[in-house]
């Protein structure tokens, strides 16, 4: 599992999305990005470095840029600039909608890969966090 993380880590946003694609289909985020004002930065592309940048150990936002900037230059895109702004703008602007999809998909498979084998006494357990 460790070999896996650091494989993903290390995987650009194209990489990581072919890695990942069975759980997270790319239909899916497209499907939830706005299809409204063309940004330098599409959605999809933000959500795929938001996702890199919480995977990796050097979570900054500097990072997840130049990330965007590979893929950009291997995708014969536009390179973004080197300014963190645009990233975290559009990072803010990821439809809720969406977020909450990838994350009901995400569930959806869990439960359906553990099946029953995995409950306690035959109950799905749920932890409740009541700190605040």
């Amino acid at each position: 599992m460790k070999r896996e993380l650091e494989r993903v880590r290390g995987s650009g946003l194209g990489e990581l999305q072919g890695m990942l694609k069975e759980v997270i289909p790319p239909e899916l985020v497209g499907r939830h990005a706005s299809n409204g004002r063309r940004r330098r930065l599409p959605q999809e592309v933000a959500f795929w470095a938001f996702l890199s940048q919480a995977l990796s150990e050097d979570s900054s936002c500097a990072q997840a840029v130049a990330r965007v900037q590979s893929w950009s230059a291997a995708a014969e895109l536009p390179v973004p600039s080197a300014d963190t702004s645009s990233y975290c703008k559009a990072r803010q602007r990821l439809p809720e909608e969406m977020l909450e999809a990838i994350h009901e998909h995400l569930v959806e498979g869990l439960d359906r890969s553990l099946g029953g084998d995995y409950r306690w006494r035959g109950r799905a357990l749920k932890a409740v966090d009541g700190s605040s």
